[in-house]
């Protein structure tokens, strides 16, 4: 069979929404597409269900391996994948049945690197329509520089930039191997964010699909205050910082040294917003504040507090990351708030 999308499916503890994610696949309109399920060492019967749904199915592939979190089974993923193009599915999400095949043809019919679409967030009570704010249609590589370079990795109202939902991208495998891209391994959060911004750097043609809304983004109810502790969260973030510097800091043709400012100020404001709300101490919240504070990203980042657009308040508090004291003082305000 000529493969013409290979679609991604990491596998991890979902029992309960592995078999709705597989079947909105397997039901796609387009025939010609393998579905990769990587099942990253899950201890429970995932593995043996994966290994059902290839035996009922030959599009479905299943690569079995040791745990190493959701980039390292995108990575490998890639790897296997034979398909002219790549898309990513979490497993406890699903896709519409014409999908793949609206955005497999708007690719192939404008040539495009990438193809977006949107998608419909499921709460448990309702559903509603998430879009990004970029204009529908062709984007030439003179349009995405002057457009979507400017937010290419974060924007300034430090909202994520569109290319962060990477679950909603068709991408042209040649893009991904001449430039030997992979997701950042040994990140576990907002690893989509570097590998968005990576693929959509070197794009040359991209097409979104405006309210088209192809893919279901489950989103379950999360009791942060219920949370007692993950200190981990600013690790992953100046980690995942130091990734982006490298790989955008010391560009030629286009300055990033805002954006990665704006973004080093977004991970730092998520990190004490997050931990606000953890049922720790409060002096524990404090040293984390401190410790974010301090950071010489953080610092830096501090000279780009003007170009940002966001609400007085919100800018207020951005401004208390300047300071050890001053953060703790905002952390202690944010967990009194919650």
């Amino acid at each position: 069979m000529d493969v013409k999308v290979s679609i991604i499916v990491p596998v991890y503890n979902v029992e309960k929404y592995l078999p709705r994610c597989v079947a909105s696949l397997r039901a796609q309109t387009l025939a010609d597409i393998e579905i990769i399920l990587v099942d990253d060492g899950s201890p429970d019967g995932c593995p043996q269900m994966c290994d059902h749904f290839a035996a009922e199915d030959a599009r479905i592939r299943v690569v079995h391996k040791a745990n190493g979190g959701v980039s390292d089974a995108r990575n490998a993923g890639i790897a296997a994948a034979r398909g002219k193009y790549l898309a990513f599915v979490d497993s406890d999400d699903f896709a519409e049945p014409e999908m793949f095949g609206t955005m497999l043809e708007t690719a192939v019919s404008h040539d495009c690197d990438v193809v977006m679409c949107d998608c419909m967030k499921d709460f448990p009570d309702k559903s509603t329509l998430f879009s990004q704010n970029i204009a529908e249609g062709l984007y030439d590589r003179a349009k995405l520089e002057t457009e979507y370079l400017p937010k290419l990795i974060m924007q300034s109202d430090l909202t994520y930039p569109p290319a962060i939902s990477n679950c909603l991208m068709l991408i042209r495998s040649e893009l991904i191997r001449e430039n030997n891209l992979r997701y950042p391994v040994g990140i576990r959060i907002s690893e989509d964010l570097f590998f968005g911004a990576c693929v959509m750097y070197r794009a040359q043609k991209f097409y979104y699909l405006k309210n088209r809304a192809f893919y279901h983004y489950f989103v379950a109810n999360t009791g942060s205050a219920t949370k007692k502790s993950d200190t981990a969260l600013w690790d992953n973030y100046e980690r995942l910082l130091d990734r982006l510097h490298e790989e955008f800091g010391n560009r030629t043709d286009f300055d990033f040294s805002e954006q990665l400012g704006h973004t080093a100020l977004f991970f730092a404001l998520n990190t004490i917003g997050q931990t606000a709300g953890y049922a720790i101490p409060l002096k524990d919240k404090s040293k984390i504040a401190g410790r974010v504070a301090k950071s010489s990203r953080v610092k830096a980042a501090m000279k780009t507090i003007g170009s940002l657009t966001v609400p007085a308040k919100l800018k207020c508090e951005t401004m208390l990351l300047g300071s050890p004291l001053t953060a703790r003082v905002l952390m202690k305000y944010l967990t009194d708030r919650k």
